[in-house]
């Protein structure tokens, strides 16, 4: 069995330049959602029909099709399957490119009732159905032709029968009907559809499929189709990740791509975001109100209110509330980044903590380091970024701004409030701070002076 997925049509009520089958719904273009559904349902070759320019989108896609076809002008269906004619010899499932939510077990269903035809169309039952072309039947309630919205007159726009876009068909007896085609239609394109009339008249057999689950069948063309899709697609992978052991809270409020890996055990708190390579180990608690891409955290993290993108997080570990964990933040085991800490492409050292208001760039930090609040590494000098080298057992004392290239040493403390641009020796104390000066009687006479002057009135200042 193969199938042919016709992905060519440039989508223009989506108002975008991007071609409209690689608008993303949960983390895979929409077409890609497709390509893994026909992998899963175990297709044995599946061929693309692409525009020129979205040709050279589809290596971007982690789902691709075994052969990828180019239809140069978009002159309809018809015409876009015809750049598959080649490969037309065994039974075929034909699919539109923007139907994101349709499932591996439904396309086995469909698979194996339309083998038993011809050509078979799936049609889907409607109250509002808007701009789908209608199923026609004839009086003994088979397949008379199939209308686009366009050339419909107004009574069989009434009909609530309508095509999904999901034929299967024998290719050889498809193939001598491709050819027949014309575009004597409204819309001056090749149906596909007006291959059935021709089929029915020669003697072929047609089914009509009713599908019993409409959603799945969605077509998307403009951007509020995209969201239904995408929410309904949204529900039934929280659905799934709960019933596998994970537990969401208030789940009308999370957000979680179809590409996020989730252990059991794992508890995600409300208004979460978790998108993209990320993988969540078991005993983790997630969220409220975190943001988490392209990153791993492994077990018994506690994450909240805090900002993560292409970070690793090690066992035992906590981050936040607020902290922000930049690409190349890498966390070993049990690491506290408290509030308002920012790390970047920094490796942290079991048991450090940098428990608030921090900014460590560029650092390598050893283990059972504390950082003080206030610190900042200093890496950037306007034209490169320098390391920092921090070792074992370290204390930076508060507001402590480490000038790189720098190195602290094993067991070494800063003094609060230093500026340190030299190496700190193992065991040594870093002191880099002007000596206090106390100017007695300063007050009275800056005060005296400034009423003489007119600047002070009534005690209070300008």
């Amino acid at each position: 069995m193969k199938a042919v997925v016709l992905a060519a049509g440039k989508g223009k009520r989506m108002k975008s330049s991007l071609e409209k089958v690689f608008h993303k719904v949960l983390g895979f273009a929409m077409v890609e959602r497709i390509f893994k559904s026909l992998r899963d349902a175990e297709v044995d070759e599946v061929i693309g029909v692409f525009s020129p320019r979205g040709k050279e989108l589809v290596s971007s896609l982690r789902y691709k099709p075994d052969i990828v076809v180019v239809q140069d002008t978009p002159l309809g269906t018809g015409d876009a399957l015809k750049r598959a004619y080649d490969y037309l010899d065994s039974v075929v499932i034909v699919l539109p490119g923007d139907m994101p939510l349709i499932t591996a077990d439904e396309i086995r269903r469909v698979l194996e009732k339309g083998k038993n035809y011809d050509a078979m169309v799936v049609a889907m039952e409607l109250d509002e159905p808007g701009y789908y072309g209608r199923i026609v039947l004839d009086d003994k309630g088979n397949l008379k032709s199939i209308v686009e919205y366009t050339d419909a007159t107004d009574e069989e726009k009434k009909i609530k029968l309508v095509n999904t876009g999901v034929y299967v068909f024998k290719g050889e007896s498809l193939k001598k009907y491709l050819d027949k085609l014309t575009p004597a239609n409204a819309q001056g394109e090749y149906y596909l559809t007006d291959v059935f009339p021709m089929m029915i008249a020669d003697g072929y057999s047609v089914g009509v499929f009713i599908t019993d689950d409409a959603k799945q069948y969605i077509g998307v063309n403009n951007r509020y189709m995209l969201s239904v899709a995408e929410d309904i697609a949204r529900k039934r992978y929280l659905k799934k990740l709960m019933m596998d052991g994970v537990t969401i809270r208030m789940p009308e409020t999370v957000y979680i791509e179809e590409t996020v890996v989730i252990d059991n055990d794992v508890e995600i708190l409300p208004y979460t975001v978790l998108k993209g390579n990320t993988v969540i180990k078991t005993g983790s608690i997630i969220g409220p109100s975190t943001y988490i891409e392209d990153s791993t955290i492994e077990e018994n993290c506690h994450i909240q209110y805090s900002h993560l993108t292409e970070a690793y997080v090690g066992p035992d570990s906590v981050v936040g509330p607020f902290g922000r964990l930049r690409p190349g933040a890498h966390l070993e085991r049990k690491v506290k980044i408290g509030n308002f800490v920012e790390v970047k492409k920094s490796t942290l050292g079991e048991g450090t903590k940098a428990s608030h208001l921090s900014y460590i760039g560029d650092a390598t930090v050893g283990k059972n380091v504390n950082i003080g609040a206030g610190t900042i590494t200093c890496n950037y000098d306007g034209f490169s970024k320098n390391p920092t080298f921090i070792e074992d057992d370290v204390f930076i004392g508060s507001d402590s701004i480490l000038v790189a290239p720098v190195r602290i040493g094993k067991g070494a403390y800063t003094a609060a409030g230093s500026v340190i641009t030299k190496d700190i020796p193992p065991g040594a104390l870093g002191i880099g701070r002007s000596r206090q000066v106390n100017k007695e009687g300063w007050v009275s006479k800056y005060v005296a002076r400034k009423k003489q002057e007119g600047g002070m009135h009534g005690g209070s200042s300008k």
